[in-house]
């Protein structure tokens, strides 16, 4: 029995960028398909079923990360890798919290490629189609995060994928190494970016008034207490909370 080929979309505007991913797709049995517009792609995805589609960022008319929305409303599990030259943390960003299964620049490996798309090949034996339902207003980002190499892609990336939830998120690192930054970008690439972004430093805090700051109080609650104070949860309250040194 003849395996069944796995469909790839590839969409870029570079009619270059399109044969090279082909040509080594295909050598690998994969059956292609390629676009030069996001106004083609939309059109491939009504059509056909993918298991994964690689497009360009910048493009005319429709972008990459407008088309990336539009294919997350067409096909939930389809897996979009964002392809650019031109790599920042704002795109990366913007990429992973709309739902891109990940972000790769130009010139791209191959061997990431192939790495990507078996990745997509054993997600999709393991799981079943489901509905998403995330935000997608645009961010305005004002963070000045700065960093090219892989490792700062990655952080990237998470920043993305943890913006788009409202689980507890837990950053890591010494001290110096931009650990508000990260949070800070991260409050203001979520749909709470309105809302206010509350740092508080908890080894700056006795162990004695770390309960007030953080909870509050009200007048006449304990010596000293001559008026009622809100703690930072509520002032956080829709937005975020940094608790910065919870390890010290």
């Amino acid at each position: 029995m003849t395996e069944k080929k796995h469909k790839i979309l590839i969409v870029d505007d570079e009619k270059n960028i399109l044969w090279v991913l082909q040509k080594g797709l295909e050598k690998k049995n994969y059956l292609v398909h390629t676009a030069a517009s996001a106004e083609q792609a939309l059109e491939q995805l009504t059509s056909h079923k993918y298991l994964m589609m690689f497009s360009d960022i910048f493009m005319e008319k429709i972008n990459g990360l407008e088309l990336l929305e539009q294919t997350r409303k067409l096909d939930p599990d389809l897996k979009v890798v964002m392809m650019t030259a031109q790599d920042s943390m704002n795109n990366t960003i913007e990429a992973m919290r709309l739902g891109a299964y990940d972000y790769i620049t130009k010139p791209f490996d191959f061997d990431e490629v192939f790495r990507l798309i078996d990745q997509a090949k054993t997600a999709q034996s393991i799981s079943v189609p489901h509905n998403q339902n995330q935000e997608t207003d645009s961010q305005d980002a004002s963070s000045a995060i700065i960093g090219k190499s892989k490792r700062m892609q990655t952080i990237f990336k998470t920043i993305g994928q943890s913006a788009s939830s409202d689980l507890s998120v837990l950053i890591t690192g010494e001290s110096g190494t931009g650990k508000e930054m990260v949070a800070s970008t991260l409050h203001q690439y979520s749909h709470r970016k309105e809302e206010p972004f509350i740092c508080i430093n908890c080894a700056a805090i006795s162990r004695e008034l770390l309960e007030s700051e953080l909870f509050g109080h009200e007048r006449g609650a304990f010596t000293g207490a001559i008026e009622t104070k809100m703690g930072k949860f509520q002032q956080a309250d829709g937005g975020t909370l940094f608790l910065d040194e919870i390890g010290d």
